[in-house]
């Protein structure tokens, strides 16, 4: 195995405080010539806020190894610069994505992350009518819930579902558990998934994203690790630890 990609809130740490010794794993396995890339279902922060938050804990990580849903729609829209786009997503996402063309009202693609600071039934009600009437939704995660500091809170992907029903559509992802999306890993340090380990903890997107990319998957007991969900549509992890540091012994064997 030569690449590594890490989830990162739940695997290396989980309710913002480090799991402990992941910092001297990331230090360790760097050394030893792995390649490492770092992903994401966070879609409230700018890229490089994300990153400036990973430094802040102690972890040696460099912004271009760190892969967001928002870094995958800067790509998506330098891709499509003849588009038009709606944004429901944080200010802070916005900003970063402010280079976009944008139309308020016939967009040819509304995009939807984490718009807590925006949230009222107007701005949904914008964006329904908006899809309604032909824009194609993209999402940032589909991700139901997470664990915050204060307990579980609802996440993007409820709001995503409830705009798929409304509108009778299937949104496109730019996150986790998307292949195209973990195959952007891949492609910046131009590894096989044949020669790469996946590991996070959550089954409905690190380890079945990570099996259908072709990896070896492995699926860390802390996070939202639930041990009676032992397989998600048929998937099941490669390999079972207890946290991420137990990893540096589990490589040599894989």
């Amino acid at each position: 195995m030569k690449n590594i990609i890490f989830d990162l809130n739940g695997t290396l740490y989980q309710r913002n405080v480090l799991v402990n010794g992941s910092d001297q794993l990331i230090d360790t396995l760097r050394q030893k010539g792995y390649a490492l890339t770092f992903v994401t279902n966070t879609d409230a922060r700018a890229t490089k806020d994300v990153h400036t938050r990973l430094l802040d804990k102690g972890l040696h990580i460099l912004e271009e190894e760190v892969l967001t849903p928002v870094s995958a729609a800067k790509r998506f829209i330098q891709s499509h610069k003849n588009k038009t786009f709606h944004f429901l997503t944080h200010d802070d996402v916005i900003n970063e994505l402010s280079f976009a063309k944008q139309d308020p009202v016939s967009p040819d693609y509304v995009i939807i992350g984490d718009f807590s600071d925006k949230l009222s039934y107007e701005t949904i009600n914008q964006a329904f009518r908006m899809i309604k009437n032909g824009s194609q939704l993209i999402a940032l995660s589909k991700t139901l819930w997470y664990k915050d500091v204060d307990g579980d809170s609802i996440n993007t992907g409820a709001f995503v579902h409830m705009l798929e029903t409304a509108c009778n559509t299937n949104a496109l992802l730019l996150g986790k558990p998307s292949v195209d999306f973990l195959q952007m890993a891949l492609d910046r340090t131009g590894a096989l998934a044949s020669e790469t380990i996946v590991i996070g903890d959550d089954i409905k997107t690190d380890i079945w994203g990570g099996h259908q990319l072709g990896a070896t998957t492995v699926q860390v007991q802390t996070g939202v690790y639930d041990g009676t969900y032992q397989s998600h549509q048929g998937v099941s992890p490669d390999y079972i630890i207890k946290d991420v540091t137990q990893l540096e012994k589990l490589v040599l064997k894989i």
